[in-house]
This record gives C-alpha cells, sequence and structure tokens, in this order.
C-alpha cells in the first residue's frame, strides 16, 4: 500500500470529523491515524473497513506498540482517535464487523497502552517459534517408496523432487 494511500484515508477523516483542536493537534491526529492505516494495509493486509476483531486486537496488542516508543506522549490519545476513526468508517462506508470492531476496541484498549509502555513485550509478531523437527525416519534410496507405488524410492519420489 502506498503512502498516498494513506495520507488520503487520514486526510478525509481529519477534514469530515476530527477530535476536537483543544484535545489534541491535527498533526498529532494524522501522526497516530497514519501509523494505524499503515498496520491495517502493510501488517494486516486489510483496508480498515474490512478488519474483524481479530486483526483489531492484533493490531493493538501487536503493531501498535512496537510503533510507539515507551515514553511517547501520544500513547494515551491512541485509542481516542482510534475510536474516533471507527466511528467515521461507520458513518462513511458499510463495515460489516463494526459490532466485533467496537467490541475488540473496549477489549484491547487497555492493554495497548500497558504494552506501549512496557518493555517486556516482543516488538514484531510476537514470540519466536521453535522450528519444527520431522521425527520420521528418513526413507533410503533403495528403500520401497512410502507412497505405496512399488517401486524404490529413488526411481519414484525421489525423482519428483529433483
Amino acid at each position: 500500500m502506498s503512502d498516498r494511500r494513506l495520507h488520503l484515508d487520514a486526510a478525509e477523516f481529519l477534514d469530515a470529523s476530527p477530535i476536537p483542536a483543544d484535545s489534541l493537534r491535527r498533526t498529532d491526529q494524522q501522526r497516530i491515524l497514519e501509523i494505524f492505516l499503515s498496520c491495517c494495509y502493510q501488517q494486516i493486509g486489510r483496508a480498515p473497513h474490512l478488519l474483524d476483531g481479530d486483526d483489531l486486537r492484533a493490531i493493538l496488542t501487536l503493531h501498535l506498540p512496537a510503533r510507539f516508543g515507551r515514553k511517547d506522549p501520544l500513547i494515551g490519545r491512541v485509542i481516542d482517535v482510534v475510536t474516533a476513526f471507527l466511528g467515521h468508517l461507520r458513518e462513511t462506508r458499510t463495515v460489516s464487523q463494526d459490532y466485533e470492531l467496537h467490541r475488540a476496541l473496549a477489549d484491547a484498549a487497555g492493554t495497548f497502552e500497558r504494552s506501549a509502555r512496557s518493555r517486556d513485550i516482543e516488538r514484531v509478531g510476537g514470540p519466536a517459534q521453535a522450528p519444527v523437527v520431522h521425527r520420521a525416519p528418513k526413507t533410503g534410496r533403495n528403500e520401497p517408496c512410502p507412497c505405496g507405488s512399488g517401486r524404490k524410492f529413488k526411481q519414484c519420489c525421489a525423482r519428483l523432487g529433483s
């Protein structure tokens, strides 16, 4: 997704229904919204109006906290901006998972701020997974092929792999 799409989506929201100016500067709103939108398009791979509850939870608990510094003053305002943006989506587009999005937002709001301010979280994608270890014995070249063809492995499936 291009940066242009992020800027256009953010500008559409800010021009239509900004958060009151006394509570948060427009540039800060735009920064928060562009970070959120980049998580939607780049990390999740969906437009914001196509997200479901699990997508929003992943954004709020994994992807967004990694994009803010521990002491970033905007952390406390991210949920406000995301809430306002979801309200804007509800008014301007068809959001099929609207109920799930608002439930996920309510569930993950506290987790987001704790995660963003904590150093204990994994910053990218969660904990590393252990590699898969296959425990099946290795098939020898001259043994019968495990596919059941009756031919030797080297003349059957081993040949297909090369």
